[in-house]
């Protein structure tokens, strides 16, 4: 197969018109790609490494891990029926961060 560039970015590469996205062994080549279908219509499709969509499960789980130590820890209750979705902001977020960090950058 012919490239018309050596280097370029990743949807250059997955269509095949170049080769890599840079030089020496960080380069991603199209085997190293995989596209990830849009979440919402309207969006488009994304093109990631294939070693960076592997991690996304696990790191999931530890965060919403995290979460739910954090809401135990600081007393928050399930929200009721009819009252809005609580966020994850102030405290609570502070605290679930730095769980996380724990647990995924141990």
């Amino acid at each position: 197969m012919s490239f018309t560039k050596t280097i370029g970015s990743r949807l250059e590469v997955w269509n095949g018109t170049a080769k890599a996205t840079g030089y020496g062994p960080n380069a991603l080549e199209k085997k190293d790609l995989v596209r990830i279908a849009p979440k919402h219509p309207g969006e488009s499709a994304r093109i990631v490494s294939k070693v960076k969509h592997e991690h996304v499960p696990e790191q999931l789980k530890v965060w919403q891990k995290s979460l739910k130590s954090a809401k135990k820890e600081l007393g928050i209750k399930k929200a009721k029926k009819g009252e809005p979705a609580r966020m994850v902001t102030g405290e609570w977020a502070d605290l679930a961060r730095e769980k996380f960090a724990k647990k995924y950058h141990a």
